[in-house]
C-alpha cells in the first residue's frame, strides 16, 4: 500500500489554507497513494468553519482515503487508540497521538498494551529542537510501540507556537521519508499487515526537551540537570 504525509507551510488564511491541502490531496492521489495523512491547521479548526467544510467536501472527489485531525488547539492534545475509518483500518490497530498526547510516556505506555499495528504522531512542535526531538523518539516508538509511525506537522508558525515541521515516515525504526521543511509530500510503500516491531524493545526515555514541554504545559517546572530553558513554550528565555 503507498501512503503519503503531508508537510503543509502555514498560510494562516483559512482559503489559503484549504486550498493548499487540497491540491496537495490531488497531487498525492495522482501519485497513486491510497492513504493520505494530513497534519493540524488551526485556521481550519471548528466544526462551523466554512472553509473547512469546503476543504471535506472537495477531498470527497478526489481519490483514496484521507486521515484529517479534527481536535481543536484549545485542547491540550489526545493519546489513544482509534477505530478509524474503513479504508485506513487496512493499515491495522492505530494509536493516536496529538499535542501532549506525544509526550506523555505514562500514557504511551497503557497505549503499548494494546499493542497497535500504527501510530500517529501530531506533535505540535514549538520550534525546530522540538521537531528534532519527536523524530527521535518516533524513531524509537517504531522500535516499541508500533512498526509503522507517522509524524505529520505543519510548518512555518511564530516561535512558541505549534507548528515546526518534521513530519516523516518510519518503518521498524528507519526513517523512509522525512520532510525538511515547508510544502512537501511523502510516500512510502508500506507492506501489509504492518504487524509489531520484532522484537518489541523497551519504551524508550523521552527526550528531556520534550519532557520540560510538557511541564511547562503542565503549569510546573522540571528539574533538569542543565541550565538553559528549553521548552519553546513562548517565553523570553
Amino acid at each position: 500500500m503507498k501512503i503519503a504525509v503531508v508537510q503543509h507551510q502555514l498560510r494562516f488564511e483559512p482559503a489559503e489554507d484549504a486550498s493548499a491541502l487540497l491540491a496537495a490531496a490531488n497531487k498525492a492521489a495522482r501519485a497513486g497513494a491510497e492513504i493520505v495523512f494530513f497534519p493540524e491547521v488551526f485556521s481550519l479548526e471548528g466544526g462551523d468553519n466554512p472553509e473547512r467544510e469546503r476543504l471535506l467536501t472537495e477531498l470527497d472527489g478526489v481519490d483514496g482515503e484521507r486521515f484529517v485531525p479534527q481536535l481543536s488547539i484549545a485542547d491540550g492534545g489526545f493519546a489513544g487508540v482509534i477505530t478509524p475509518d474503513e479504508g485506513i483500518a487496512a493499515l491495522g490497530t492505530m494509536a493516536l497521538l496529538i499535542g501532549d498526547g506525544c509526550v506523555d510516556m505514562a500514557t504511551i505506555r497503557q497505549i503499548a498494551m494494546s499493542f497497535p499495528d500504527v501510530a500517529v504522531m501530531l506533535p505540535r512542535s514549538e520550534n525546530e529542537l522540538q521537531a528534532e526531538a519527536v523524530l527521535e523518539l518516533a524513531i524509537a516508538l517504531s522500535d516499541s510501540l508500533a512498526g509503522l509511525v507517522v509524524v505529520a506537522e505543519a510548518d512555518g508558525a511564530e516561535p512558541g507556537e505549534p507548528g515546526h515541521g518534521g513530519s516523516a515516515i518510519i518503518a521498524f525504526g528507519k526513517v523512509v521519508a522525512e520532510a525538511s521543511g515547508g510544502d512537501e509530500i511523502l510516500y512510502a510503500d508500506i507492506e501489509l499487515p504492518v504487524g509489531p516491531p520484532e522484537p518489541r524493545e523497551p519504551l524508550p526515555q523521552m527526550p528531556p526537551i520534550l519532557q520540560q514541554r510538557l511541564a511547562h504545559h503542565q503549569g510546573h517546572q522540571l528539574e533538569v540537570d542543565y541550565p538553559a530553558d528549553l521548552s519553546g513554550g513562548g517565553g523570553d528565555g
